[in-house]
């Protein structure tokens, strides 16, 4: 089971923690303290934010930070334990997005010797406002719906309803005593408190009751959640727990597995159904537009996780608002911005890697006229693409002329094509001799710096071994950092370990990192990558990666949840440690694990390929290692292409009906719904 217990402890961190819940309609995000201590705390229904805290008061006694005794995070639902002094009570909220709206389910136990009647107060502070905004001057209208025995409170902007879920025999009243309130969290904020809304409840000794609070963005969300929200929080328990069991990894690293497995989930929470189409949120709180850079690079990771139908949607997404290039960013107001020069051959490159992993070839198809305008939008000069200044990933500096990156995605997108070709060939002019590194850009004097962008030719593979071994052992010594990838190497000039992209450790450059040197069989530095990122994973969003941290003290810089963060942690795991490559449309699957030597196992399960799954399991013995695969269904035409280290010099494989031999480290083999396989090493 994925859980996070954290005890209320110095050494916890608890205070600095952070979690986010999500159903991708609707978020809250809080400290792990029940707080709610910056102005993106609070619950949203993206573009908006709806309430700035809510509280509860039991006989006089309001539950608070001070004594909250620990939280229970699961990916999908969090529970604060509430243990106040002096008091015949204990009690726990639990919290949980749904697709329409935020539930908190308070339980309130009688830990007296007698029965005792408890009046329960919710205090609910609304600010209904843009993401953009912080004070401002809109006045509420408040109304108390005596049938739903709801508070609806509306702005000239949008509204805010709130209330219990549906109780039997249970006094309900709501006094109204409108009050304005400014309060600073990190910046100056206006909330609005609607007045009192207070349930009366009788308990025996040692009785407890559960009572479920809704937070919504409107009355018809509200109606629904009013007699739903039970069933919804049982269809997220059967969900995350099927998830759980059947889409996972085991490695002798647990906090690998268990960030894998939280980020899978993190990766689904930031998907929206906006009005025009399926998008995905770059991170939150506070990236709520559909930025393509970030959802492409998360779409490496929801490949890998199977979630076909949500990459799809995000690609028909992105091409209808294609005008001559992709756009960077589509606002949820369905207005666009273009402006970046790497989206258009990453949007390929997901695309065709969509099409391989399914064999959805008619999808392909349909977007024929978006593939169509992004090659004829291609400008390639000397073999090299152009990019403006700030058209990069790295929007915060300027990197003139001709990015590594952007060449290695278009060489990528263009593989086995003239172009792309073309475009790879001249990746050359990038090496430094001297520095035995490559120039972040290339211009008529190319100057050294040395940054993490090499690390995506490198990822794919389009950089010769002996330059790339020499180039990964320079970001080994100088852009490692006990938390990841630094964007920049120690030794340059502007070297700074907090600078936004010239210094600071990227969950998206450490992916980055992971794939390159697992890629180019530098094991022990990839898992050390991968670890980077699962230690990021329990340290300030719960159960997500953040966007990036300080190279010196790993303090937070960034969001502290970041979808292509959950998206390389994935891609690089099962892409790149496990090897798991499928072409369904020569009906290949390919496997070429990276075994670290001090493993002694490695386990994937229910990894989607097509329309089937399978798991894999890969355990070191005496003479070598043992391999099973077991397939859902019947796959004997698809073939298996297996490859293993050097030293290992016979395989065995063993299906339901024959068994076949192989020399040497490599095997090819139709698949059946069973295969075992015993690899031999040369010194057994």
């Amino acid at each position: 089971m994925i859980e996070w217990t954290i005890e209320k402890n110095k050494a916890t961190g608890f205070s600095s923690k952070t979690n986010t819940l999500s159903s991708g309609a609707y978020f809250i995000h809080r400290d792990v303290d029940t707080g709610f201590s910056s102005k993106w705390s609070g619950i949203w229904a993206p573009q908006n934010k709806l309430f700035d805290y809510f509280a509860f008061k039991i006989n006089n006694t309001w539950l608070s930070p001070a004594d909250v005794s620990k939280a229970t995070v699961r990916p999908w639902k969090v529970t604060y334990s509430h243990e106040p002094k002096n008091c015949d009570f204990e009690a726990k909220e639990m919290i949980f997005a749904a697709d329409n709206g935020v539930v908190c389910l308070l339980s309130l136990k009688n830990t007296s010797t007698e029965k005792k009647e408890f009046n329960l107060v919710l205090e609910a502070a609304a600010n209904i406002r843009t993401k953009a905004e912080d004070w401002h001057e809109r006045t509420y209208n408040t109304e108390f719906n005596k049938i739903r025995k709801c508070v609806r409170i509306k702005s000239s902007i949008g509204e805010a309803v709130f209330g219990a879920g549906r109780l039997e025999n249970t006094d309900i009243n709501f006094t109204n005593s409108e009050e304005y309130k400014d309060h600073h969290p990190q910046s100056r904020q206006r909330c609005f408190v609607p007045g009192a809304y207070s349930i009366k409840i009788t308990l025996d000794a040692n009785e407890i009751a559960d009572i479920p609070f809704i937070f919504t963005k409107n009355i018809s969300d509200f109606d629904i959640l009013h007699t739903t929200w039970l069933v919804n929080l049982n269809k997220a328990d059967t969900v995350f727990a099927n998830k759980e069991h059947t889409a996972n990894i085991s490695t002798p690293v647990a906090g690998l597995d268990r960030a894998f497995v939280s980020n899978t989930h993190v990766l689904n929470s930031l998907v929206n159904n906006a009005f025009f189409g399926q998008g995905m949120f770059a991170g939150y709180p506070w990236f709520l537009e559909f930025w393509s850079r970030d959802t492409l690079w998360s779409a490496f990771g929801l490949l890998d996780a199977g979630e076909f139908e949500e990459v799809k949607n995000l690609l028909r997404t992105i091409a209808v608002f294609q005008q001559k290039q992709i756009p960077t960013q589509i606002i949820l107001d369905g207005t666009a911005q273009y402006y970046s020069k790497d989206v258009d051959p990453l949007f390929l490159v997901v695309l065709h890697r969509y099409v391989k992993t399914t064999g959805d070839r008619e999808f392909a198809e349909e977007l024929k006229n978006t593939i169509n305008a992004i090659i004829i939008g291609l400008t390639v000069k000397n073999g090299l693409v152009s990019n403006n200044p700030e058209g990069t990933w790295m929007d915060s500096i300027e990197r003139p002329k001709t990015a590594i990156d952007i060449q290695a995605l278009w060489a990528k997108a263009l593989e086995n094509q003239k172009p792309g070709e073309a475009i790879k060939s001249k990746l050359k002019l990038f090496w430094s001799k001297k520095d035995r590194y490559f120039y972040d850009t290339y211009n008529e004097k190319p100057e050294m710096v040395k940054t993490a962008n090499v690390l995506v030719p490198l990822m794919f593979g389009q950089i010769p071994v002996m330059n790339a071994v020499a180039t990964l052992k320079t970001v080994k010594s100088e852009l490692s950092s006990f938390f990841g990838i630094q964007t920049r190497g120690t030794k340059e000039r502007d070297f700074n370990p907090s600078g936004y992209h010239t210094g600071a450790v990227w969950g998206l450059t450490t992916g980055w990192g992971a794939c390159a040197f697992l890629n180019y069989d530098m094991i022990d530095d990839g898992i050390e990558c991968l670890k980077a990122l699962a230690y990021d994973n329990d340290r300030f969003g719960i159960g997500a990666l953040s966007e990036c941290v300080d190279a010196a003290t790993g303090s937070l810089l960034g969001c502290p949840v970041q979808g292509w963060s959950s998206g390389l942690l994935v891609h690089a795991t099962d892409s790149y440690l496990f090897g798991i490559n499928a072409d369904m449309i020569k009906k290949e699957l390919g496997i070429k694990p990276k075994i670290p030597d001090d493993w002694g196992h490695m386990y994937r399960h229910g990894k989607k390929i097509g329309t089937s799954s399978f798991d894999m399991t890969i355990d070191r013995t005496a003479y070598g290692l043992k391999i099973k695969i077991v397939f859902d269904e019947k796959n004997d035409d698809i073939t298996c292409k297996l490859t293993l280290p050097s030293e290992y010099v016979k395989i065995t494989v063993k299906g339901t009906l024959k068994t076949k031999n192989f020399e040497g480290s490599k095997a090819k083999f139709r698949m059946d719904e069973f295969v075992e396989i015993l690899a031999k090493k040369a010194d057994v």
